[in-house]
């Protein structure tokens, strides 16, 4: 059994437990380092060379591995035009006027025999 003091202390000290370091994922370390990747291609590097620099200090990624993660931030971040940004075909026609409907003959009414 413990007493409400033991049980106090123990709450106080875990609350007062640092945060344990965590691990950042590949696609969380590029975002992180996006804008320093971005800046090396201003300067005249490619992400080949950009994910070399990287393997030396320690992040092995492939410079397709690196487009995937920009290019999939990019879209996260809304630079993309969404793909239903107007309407196509019957319907384009449609919302411009053009629709041709209007032009076919009324089928005619069926006569009861």
């Amino acid at each position: 059994m413990f007493t409400l003091e033991q049980i106090d202390g123990i709450a106080a000290r875990l609350k007062e437990a640092p945060a344990m370091p965590r691990a950042l994922t590949t696609h969380e370390a590029i975002k992180r380092l996006a804008p320093s990747i971005r800046a090396m291609q201003a300067r005249g590097y490619n992400l080949d060379q950009v994910a070399d620099t990287l393997k030396h200090e320690g992040l092995v990624v492939s410079g397709k591995t690196l487009a995937r993660h920009l290019r999939a931030q990019k879209t996260v971040a809304g630079d993309k035009k969404p793909s239903s940004a107007a309407p196509v075909g019957n319907a384009a026609r449609a919302a411009a006027g053009t629709d041709r409907a209007h032009l076919l003959p009324n089928p005619s009414p069926q006569q009861p025999e």
